[in-house]
């Protein structure tokens, strides 16, 4: 969650609002667990580092461990702590067709 002025399409004042950044987990293994590949661990590293000039309020994840250790590994590469929560409404749904790993 990020706090930021929304864009104002009339070119007018700014307010404060909410701004909702998506970012999926880093790639995970194609296992009931779903644990990260070392790949989908740098992802996740390179996602906080890429953030790090962000100012994060907050970080939710779903309570999936790929979910957690992608957000964890965001969480340790910002110049600042963030609090971070689990959102058990975060959760896929149905089934999606991929290239997962092995």
């Amino acid at each position: 969650v990020v706090q930021a002025p929304p864009a104002s399409a009339s070119g007018g004042t700014h307010s404060p609002g909410t701004v909702y950044l998506l970012v999926r987990h880093g790639q995970a293994f194609a296992t009931p667990d779903g644990d990260l590949t070392s790949v989908g661990q740098e992802q996740g590293s390179f996602v906080g580092r890429y953030l790090n000039e962000v100012d994060l309020a907050e970080v939710w994840h779903s309570p999936a461990r790929r979910a957690i250790d992608t957000a964890e590994r965001l969480a340790e590469q910002l110049r600042f702590s963030v609090p971070m929560s689990t959102h058990n409404d975060l959760m896929e749904v149905g089934t999606f067709e991929t290239n997962q790993v092995q």
